[in-house]
């Protein structure tokens, strides 16, 4: 799942991917500035605001489970603001790829190869790259046989430590 917010021009930042397991919609207003859209099949669950609420006052280690979810979220997004803001195109497609396998690891979802079920665009769209910047990076990854492309919708990372090394300061 996706979530982003969409400029009047037609123009999109993606802001993150949610994987299985992930909190989507933790909002103090009453409405929501961003939107959320399903990459693959997803089962979800929907709680009314108030029942919700309730249900946390009454169960207060999911409310700290909350406050976790809440505080990897701003780690996620102060990374995120790091990647578009000082990273070259290089760094940003590797620090994607790192941080979509750890994530994804953690929640013990497959790694090798690693499931990539969001478009080019997409990928660009979140690391505020163009379509063909992702895909002239990514065919340098495969080149340096850090990856290898899994038909469409996977990679295999082949490197994780020259990843790593991309993923911090590419030369």
């Amino acid at each position: 799942m996706s979530i982003s917010r969409t400029l009047p021009d037609g123009r999109r930042q993606i802001f993150g991917f949610l994987l299985a397991g992930d909190f989507a919609g933790l909002e103090a207003g009453a409405v929501y500035g961003f939107d959320a859209e399903a990459l693959t099949d997803v089962r979800a669950c929907r709680f009314e605001r108030p029942a919700f609420e309730a249900f946390i006052r009454d169960n207060v280690d999911v409310a700290l489970r909350l406050v976790h979810v809440a505080s990897n979220e701003r780690s996620q997004a102060a990374r995120h603001e790091m990647l578009l803001g000082r990273k070259t195109a290089l760094e940003r497609i590797a620090t994607f790829l790192a941080d979509l396998r750890e994530r994804s690891g953690e929640r013990h979802l497959r790694t090798h190869p690693l499931s990539l079920p969001m478009t080019r665009a997409e990928i660009a769209d979140y690391t505020g790259l163009t379509i063909e910047t992702v895909s002239r990076v990514f065919g340098r990854l495969r080149d340096d046989k850090v990856v290898e492309m899994v038909g469409t919708g996977a990679v295999r990372i082949l490197d994780p430590a020259l990843l790593a090394v991309f993923a911090e300061s590419s030369t």
